[in-house]
């Protein structure tokens, strides 16, 4: 018998070769398939069936073939006779198909100003989009009033983008107390010429007054530990005032006093847990809307700069000037008197010996 392992016919029971063995061919067996090989005698699995286009981007993709026959049609431009730009030679359809617009240009509505302050606006208006046109671009432009030069704003480009950008434009770096002018200019998808600027809505908005600042904007020590921030509104009026300080050090990082503002008409605060001896800067700025936001005065005021004593002197008509040394409670303990609670009792005690009992009361 053959005892060749590799042959077709292999007897794992001969015991000596008798030269009969076939050796193995491999490849599609099946008479049937479209890949049929005769010569072979042992079938790997590679019959094919069905031959087709097997790109499935092409026109006449085949999900069934087994393999590509190079019949693929691709998209080669519009097939449509009805599009504006029919393809008469293109075979498979690119999706490009253009058609007539049914759209009746009309003006932009709706225009309205919004959020108007000392240096900015906000332009509203309809959305213009329906079911027969579709916004393409739009143009806003704006100038002072007897001013030669416009400022544009364009939405959407470029041109034929028929991306839709909103109903709303704001605007920045405008001047305070003055009066601006305004025009449209909108186009739409598939008609060839825009709603010209005489065509569409125009009209003027007028900015706030800028914000003014505080002014003698200043500090006092009070103790070694407090300090009394004071200021005037002689700049003009304004709703509320935010102060900022940190230690005068390259790494002092900087805190609000009083959290959110302080609210015209007062005009001081007090900022208490001070270090003394220590060195700080502080500054101011105002906001003229109550809940804060944009309209605020455009800077800080100047850095003002002092350092917190590590002592009070206190004059004293009937006892002349002296100095207070330390406060104590009524163990004797040195205490900081913005860190003890309510009603404890304390001991001014002064350099010519005398001394002050006061309890704190919040």
């Amino acid at each position: 018998g053959c005892t060749d392992s590799t042959a077709v016919n292999f007897d794992p029971l001969a015991t000596i070769n008798d030269g009969s063995c076939i050796a193995a061919v491999y490849g599609c067996t099946d008479s049937t398939a479209l890949n049929y090989y005769a010569g072979a005698n042992v079938d790997d699995g590679t019959c094919i069936y069905v031959a087709g286009c097997t790109d499935a981007t092409a026109c006449n993709y085949d999900p069934l073939a087994d393999f590509d026959d190079g019949s693929c049609i691709l998209p080669d431009g519009c097939t449509d006779v009805l599009a504006t730009n029919y393809d008469a030679t293109a075979l498979c359809d690119d999706g490009s198909c253009t058609y007539p617009s049914t759209c009746t240009p009309v003006p932009v509505t709706g225009v309205v100003m919004s959020d108007v302050i000392h240096n900015r606006a906000t332009f509203n208006w309809d959305n213009m989009n329906s079911t027969t046109c579709s916004v393409d671009q739009m143009v806003i432009r704006y100038r002072e009033v007897g001013s030669s030069s416009w400022t544009q704003k364009f939405l959407g480009q470029p041109t034929g983008s028929t991306i839709y950008y909103g109903t709303s434009k704001r605007v920045l770096s405008l001047t305070a107390s003055t009066t601006y002018e305004y025009q449209f200019k909108i186009w739409y998808t598939g008609v060839s010429s825009p709603v010209n600027w005489g065509a569409n809505p125009s009209g003027t908005f007028t900015t706030l007054d800028a914000c003014p600042n505080v002014g003698n904007f200043a500090v006092a020590s009070g103790s070694a530990t407090q300090a009394t921030f004071t200021w005037d509104a002689s700049n003009g009026v304004y709703s509320f005032v935010r102060i900022k300080m940190r230690p005068d050090t390259t790494d002092g990082a900087w805190g609000n006093v009083g959290g959110f503002g302080t609210s015209y008409p007062l005009v001081t605060k007090n900022k208490n847990g001070l270090t003394p001896g220590q060195s700080y800067r502080g500054q101011s700025k105002t906001w003229c809307d109550p809940t804060g936001g944009p309209y605020k005065s455009d800077a800080w005021t100047s850095l003002i700069f002092w350092t917190q004593p590590t002592s009070i002197r206190v004059e004293n008509t009937k006892m002349g000037e002296r100095e207070l040394i330390r406060i104590t409670d009524l163990l004797g303990r040195e205490v900081n008197p913005e860190k003890v609670i309510d009603r404890t009792t304390l001991f001014y005690i002064y350099n010519d010996g005398t001394v002050e009992k006061k309890i704190k009361i919040d």
